[in-house]
């Protein structure tokens, strides 16, 4: 399996036995569970927006942007309409929670970076993939704010996922070689808007499948949980999740 057509042509599939996917037939869960099926899965997320505009200034070609620079001006015309339209489209033929379209469904060359910035945040769908071969008590799943919270909170949680005794202390190393490049000009409150619509059904999904130690416990997630009738999609993802151990059984 790997990223190229079987008929030398499109080199956006996944080919395999004379079969042609947009996305992997074979994801590394399905292997990674044969070869250690006890595994702790540690998974470190950030908010999808604020990743979605690093994503843009490191790997978006600046002469798509008018003047070829990257700024906030060009994040929202040129990069969030071809992400967006591409993204809607795909939504509309395959639906939200398709992998297609999480996978990367922008250019033809699906392991082209920049075309990824907003699916690559498309966490619930990708976690779900795994939930279906792992059990829910083998996945660790933290936030960056935890980390930012302190390097003895983050870290001793992630102790705690792994059963291993705390250390009394950790020391901050400073390795970013790019510290005194110009820092990027924030995100127009327009650009949020729309990222936060976008992801919104998203986020929802990954607060209510109450990772641990996750949960909803980050600025970007606690709201859903406030909201009224929120414990129902709470149930709805312990079904699934109960759907999903026995068919793993």
């Amino acid at each position: 399996i790997g990223p190229q057509g079987t008929n030398g042509r499109r080199r956006d599939t996944f080919g395999c036995a004379g079969l042609q996917r947009r996305y992997p037939l074979n994801h590394t869960a399905v292997m990674m569970r044969r070869l250690v099926p006890r595994i702790t899965l540690v998974i470190l997320i950030r908010n999808p927006i604020e990743r979605m505009y690093s994503h843009f200034y490191h790997f978006y070609d600046p002469k798509s942007c008018p003047g070829s620079k990257r700024n906030a001006d060009c994040f929202h015309g040129s990069y969030l309409g071809e992400i967006g339209g591409a993204f809607k489209k795909c939504v509309a033929k395959h639906g939200k929670w398709h992998p297609l379209c999480a996978w990367g469904p922008v250019d033809t060359f699906a392991f082209h970076q920049h075309s990824r910035g907003f699916s690559l945040g498309l966490y619930a769908v990708f976690i779900s993939l795994w939930l279906d071969l792992y059990p829910k008590k083998q996945f660790c799943v933290l936030d960056l704010e935890h980390l930012k919270a302190g390097l003895t909170t983050g870290l001793g949680m992630i102790e705690d996922c792994l059963g291993l005794p705390h250390l009394p202390s950790y020391q901050a190393v400073a390795i970013n070689r790019r510290g005194t490049v110009k820092r990027a000009e924030p995100m127009q409150n327009r650009s949020v808007a729309i990222l936060q619509e976008w992801y919104e059904p998203y986020n929802r999904r990954l607060c209510a499948m109450q990772l641990h130690p996750l949960k909803c416990n980050t600025s970007w997630l606690s709201k859903y949980e406030r909201e009224d009738g929120f414990h129902l999609e709470i149930r709805e993802e312990q079904k699934k999740q109960q759907a999903r151990d026995k068919l793993r059984h």
